[in-house]
């Protein structure tokens, strides 16, 4: 049974919040006390001024691959801004099959192709096997840096065992939930607040509903080139999927 972060006691969530304001005050009690200052050195015999240095032009800016942009639409992008191809994944973090598609295939797509700026890849949210835990990620990565998107997506899949088992525990997936939140900034009161309630998610998701409607996408995860589906089978096997991007990659050129 999956367990709504709605279904967290109201009496052990302000618990946590009291434990959490009284973390500064014990952290500072617990640091080492300050060491006494030493007495100040003799003034060194003063030397001559060194002679400024030319200023460095600077290097024009490049786009990295791992540069990560978000559309008007608000779709998070990972890859260089120049690269014309571009793959797209409806996907969500609590989905064991995305997450086999992510350790098997993704890896290797980000490695020979995103890395190395010949095609973008983009993920669209679309809540499956677990949808308040997949929704709850879904605002940790929006809440955080915008460079910060696909490291929340990485971390969540490859911790999603232990998410999933946790809903079957006490307390649920919430600690971990807020553990991977601060982990990229995001603190707690924010996160249970206008993450969660961010009016911004929620017309995003709804509106990924709608084009995975649209691109009639079986499930999660579904894989887009070019916004072309591509078949179950080819998206399974990275040799099959490498010759359709190297086909789109030579057409783009």
């Amino acid at each position: 049974m999956h367990v709504s972060l709605c279904d967290q006691s109201r009496g052990r969530y302000h618990t946590g919040m009291k434990i959490l304001r009284f973390l500064p005050g014990l952290l500072l009690a617990c640091a080492p006390m300050a060491a006494a200052e030493p007495p100040p050195a003799k003034a060194a015999a003063s030397k001559p001024a060194a002679k400024p240095k030319p200023p460095v032009a600077a290097k024009p800016a490049v786009a990295s691959p791992r540069t990560v942009t978000v559309t008007p639409e608000g779709e998070y992008v990972l890859g260089s801004p120049s690269a014309k191809v571009v793959v797209t994944e409806y996907g969500a973090p609590t989905c064991p099959y995305c997450k086999q598609w992510h350790d098997k295939v993704y890896t290797q797509l980000r490695r020979n192709y995103i890395d190395t700026g010949k095609v973008r890849f983009a993920f669209r949210e679309l809540p499956s096997h677990n949808p308040p835990v997949d929704m709850a990620i879904f605002a940790i990565a929006r809440c955080a840096a915008t460079d910060k998107y696909f490291t929340v997506i990485d971390k969540a899949f490859a911790r999603q065992e232990q998410i999933e088992a946790s809903n079957r525990q006490q307390g649920g997936p919430l600690p971990l939930l807020q553990a991977l939140a601060g982990e990229v900034g995001v603190t707690p009161d924010k996160f249970m607040g206008p993450c969660l309630d961010s009016p911004t998610l929620k017309t995003r998701l709804g509106a990924v509903q709608q084009l995975a409607a649209r691109d009639k996408a079986p499930g999660t995860p579904a894989i887009l080139i070019d916004g072309a589906m591509i078949s179950d089978a080819a998206m399974d096997d990275y040799k099959a999927l490498r010759a359709l991007l190297d086909a789109a990659v030579a057409a783009a050129k």
